[in-house]
């Protein structure tokens, strides 16, 4: 715990005395780095590196071609290992490669931020440790999916389509965001939504296959077993809270972030939605929180920067800070896999 706890106060106080825009992009792209590292550099840490680690050893006999091992569901995933294997990287060249995709994309997706650095670091709990030390797959959609909520705000609807399709083929569930290009070009409205979801419905189906059997024997009917998270509710109210201060405080937020309020205002009405998915399946909704949530971060630190007044406005950043560390303490000292998965943490680079 020693570790990561360490970790992200070094983040939390760094941000937090960053109090400008370039400083904090500048010390993100250090931090950014330093991430890569860290998250590629684990041995044995993770709940799915035992996973992962025998599917690289299995799954891909000498006689596989690449083409081959990308025509199978989640080929890019597949690719990636197929060519560490191939280069002689073994599984720390596809956790690194992981690893600094992932860093890149979040580091990407922190301009978006009023200030970088702070985003990194109340991103540490659930969006590094949780997601990219562990699901490396539905990490690296994540990845590309926040690469697609840059598309979406500079208003490209082909860019935001085509980062969405290559977050499906490392985990099929991304394409669930493709309507989200129906939308770049215009002002988020329910209507639109609907109508988005509506035409491409049939698109992301027609991906999908056979995984919407797989989906639907999984996680509603669970014929696999009982699938339940444990800490799924708690990660959606993580997500969801900061939502919540967004819509209470929208107007402000529109006229200060003009160009982010479409993003925010739609990722608010997907995590609104996301009720629905966890009454019928916890598993269901403990993946999809992970993509609402570089959002919602975001959205926290638009409210905190612009919806207080300039004297209360450095107490008020103290929220974020303070409401993820309560979370990283909270889960290494109550959650069995935090202990179990990430304790202690070992490096194949030192």
């Amino acid at each position: 715990m020693h570790v990561y706890l360490s970790i992200y106060l070094l983040l939390a106080f760094t941000a937090f005395a960053a109090r400008s825009y370039r400083r904090s992009w500048h010390l993100a792209l250090v931090a950014g780095a330093m991430l890569a590292l860290f998250i590629g550099g684990r041995y044995y840490v993770g709940c799915d590196f035992h996973a992962y680690l025998e599917r690289f050893e299995w799954a891909y006999p000498k006689g596989l071609s690449w083409f081959r091992a990308f025509e199978r569901p989640e080929g890019g995933f597949h690719l990636v290992n197929m060519l560490s294997r191939d280069a002689g990287f073994g599984f720390n060249g596809v956790l690194m490669t992981c690893a600094i995709v992932y860093a890149a994309a979040l580091v990407i997706f922190s301009r978006l931020a009023p200030y970088p650095l702070a985003l990194l670091a109340i991103a540490f709990p659930i969006l590094v440790v949780q997601l990219g030390m562990s699901g490396m797959r539905q990490a690296m959609a994540t990845a590309f999916l926040m690469m697609a909520c840059v598309a979406f705000v500079r208003r490209s609807p082909w860019l935001t389509a085509m980062w969405v399709g290559i977050g499906f083929l490392f985990h099929q569930s991304a394409i669930a965001f493709l309507p989200m290009a129906m939308v770049a070009r215009r002002q988020v409205s329910t209507k639109y939504l609907i109508l988005g979801t509506v035409l491409l419905a049939p698109v992301a189906g027609l991906l999908l296959g056979d995984r919407m059997d797989v989906y639907a024997a999984r996680y509603v009917e669970q014929i696999y077993g009982e699938n339940d998270a444990g800490g799924a509710w708690i990660r959606y109210a993580a997500a969801l809270f900061p939502f919540i201060l967004f819509y209470w405080k929208r107007r402000i937020v529109e006229v200060a972030y003009p160009a982010l309020y479409p993003l925010l205002w739609l990722f608010m009405l997907v995590a609104f939605a996301l009720v629905v998915v966890g009454i019928v399946s916890t598993v269901a909704l403990h993946r999809l929180t992970f993509y609402v949530l570089p959002v919602s971060l975001l959205a926290l630190l638009c409210v905190v920067e612009c919806a207080f007044t300039q004297k209360s406005r450095r107490i008020a950043w103290l929220l974020p800070f303070s409401l993820y560390g309560l979370y990283i303490v909270s889960w290494f000292t109550l959650s069995r896999h935090s202990a179990s998965c990430y304790v202690p943490y070992h490096s194949w680079l030192l």
